[in-house]
């Protein structure tokens, strides 16, 4: 279980990481970089929960 929820953890964390510096690039855009924030923070809550 701890493994799950350490992956999960990382998951989110990089979900909230990577969109700035995506969007600085050019890698994506706005609203998917906005979009990819608010899943690393739902995904986050649920590593919390679990």
């Amino acid at each position: 279980m701890k493994i799950l929820v350490s992956m999960i953890s990382l998951i989110a964390f990089l979900l909230v990481a990577l969109p700035a510096p995506l969007y600085k690039f050019g890698i994506v855009e706005l609203g998917t970089a906005f979009t990819s924030f608010k899943f690393g923070l739902v995904v986050g809550i649920a590593a919390l929960v679990l």
